[in-house]
């Protein structure tokens, strides 16, 4: 149709036959398109290889008409065409790249979502769990920590092989851009999520507990390691309180002596001490729950 609307002689009778014929079949795609999306229940599909292959098919196919319909806009032929719209910035297909990116977005999200929702669920005994973080340790578990030797929380591994297993496919047969705005925007929520529900939280970190939990961090990490070098860069709340955990009893007695201090002061030996995405107030929380044997007054 566009073929045999270019063969025309005149700018205007171009135009005319393909906004009357090309798009209004690329119209009708579209919205045969946004109804497939609309008939997939994103949260079942999510956790079935063949509806979530389906969904990144659809993804996939939007994907290839942006970039295809992209390539179009910067032709001659569409360029000239283009200049008869009253708008001069207006590309020739930009309404219908418009649809499509907006579709795109629409489906990542809803992936996203699905993906943190399914983590939330399967992980909620773990993050509700709060005598795992108090328990103390015995000379078992010192010789344990001694030898870096710990496990991966049985109530976390459920969780993290649902990711795990769900980015294995998605990397196989999603389109590389979108794969990359996925995993980014997971590790976003699950940074805030852990954030928020754990280390925000009243719970007591013993020695064992905080040892536990970055153990447990570096696991989730490794399931961004493939895709990334420095997973913990997308994870900034979370690296910066697993270096609060980190730090011993002379370290923390320290760390809150210096940020007790009120005002910018105290903001600027935050940042001294390299940790640049908690608060003032979350990194006292953070310390002030660390509890340690003989545990002297915080």
């Amino acid at each position: 149709m566009i073929e045999r609307g270019q063969s025309l002689w005149s700018k205007l009778s171009k135009t005319q036959f393909i906004r009357s014929s090309a798009t209004l079949f690329l119209n009708h795609f579209f919205i045969i398109l946004l109804q497939r999306f609309r008939d997939m229940d994103l949260i079942s599909a999510i956790l079935e290889d063949d509806a979530l292959l389906t969904v990144i098919g659809s993804i996939n196919t939007a994907r290839y008409c942006e970039y295809i319909l992209h390539e179009w806009n910067e032709d001659i032929g569409f360029l000239e065409m283009a200049v008869n719209d009253k708008d001069p910035d207006n590309l020739f297909f930009n309404d219908e790249i418009s649809f499509l990116v907006k579709l795109e977005t629409d489906c990542l999200v809803e992936i996203v979502s699905a993906l943190l929702l399914q983590f939330d669920a399967l992980s909620s005994y773990y993050i509700h769990d709060i005598e795992q973080w108090e328990r103390e340790q015995t000379e078992f578990d010192d010789q344990i920590l001694e030898d870096e030797n710990m496990n991966v929380s049985p109530s976390f591994i459920e969780a993290l092989d649902m990711l795990r297993h769900r980015f294995q496919v998605l990397r196989l047969s999603l389109n590389s851009k979108d794969f990359v705005e996925i995993w980014r925007n997971v590790a976003e929520g699950l940074d805030h999520f852990i954030f928020s529900s754990i280390l925000l939280s009243n719970v007591k970190f013993s020695q064992h507990g905080a040892y536990q939990f970055i153990m447990d961090v570096k696991a989730l990490f490794l399931v961004f390691k493939p895709f990334c070098p420095r997973p913990e860069a997308f994870f900034p709340c979370i690296s910066d309180s697993l270096k609060l955990l980190g730090m011993d009893r002379k370290d923390v007695k320290y760390t809150l002596k210096v940020l007790a201090v009120e005002g910018v002061i105290s903001e600027e030996r935050l940042r001294a001490r390299g940790l640049f995405h908690v608060s003032v107030d979350q990194g006292l929380k953070i310390l002030r729950n660390r509890k340690f044997e003989g545990q002297f007054n915080m």
